[in-house]
């Protein structure tokens, strides 16, 4: 089962991306980039991510074309370069990937499950062995009786 950061496009700092204005649609209303991908079908916040590692360049031609299927009025109409220029300026550079530590040995996430379960089983059978050598020392002692309890005299054998 994954788990999801529900946080996580907040957190990689796209939202001035996907709500900053494309131009005016002609009905007068602001088309944004979160909502002309949208309306294309596509999935604005997981696109966003994908550019944030694609070369300017790439990314540039690829919102172009699609600022260029959007119907657009006023003064940006013509423009879709020139827009898609401004909007990529607002992605956000890529997080520098970390250095990978040298790990000669591994970690136990690497190792396969049967062996971890392997591992497990001969521990447990480990300490059930340790229990029950434990448990029989302990019968074979003779032992006090409880404070306050009066334990029976041995047993006599009669002697001939």
């Amino acid at each position: 089962m994954t788990t999801s950061d529900v946080f996580a496009f907040d957190k990689a700092g796209i939202k001035p991306f996907l709500f900053a204005e494309i131009g005016i649609e002609p009905n007068g209303s602001p088309l944004t980039v979160l909502s002309l991908l949208a309306r294309l079908g596509e999935d604005p916040w997981s696109l966003a991510m994908q550019w944030i590692r694609l070369p300017k360049r790439a990314v540039i031609e690829q919102l172009a074309s699609r600022i260029q299927q959007a119907s657009l009025s006023g003064p940006t109409a013509g423009e879709p370069h020139g827009i898609a220029v401004r909007l990529i300026g607002l992605l956000p550079e890529p997080a520098p990937a970390l250095p990978v530590e040298d790990n000669s040995l591994g970690s136990w996430s690497t190792v396969p499950r049967w062996a971890r379960l392997t591992v497990f089983y001969c521990a447990l059978a480990v300490g059930l062995a340790i229990n029950v050598v434990t448990i029989a020392d302990y019968s074979a002692k003779p032992h006090a009786a409880a404070p306050g309890v009066a334990s029976a005299p041995p047993a006599t054998v009669p002697v001939k």
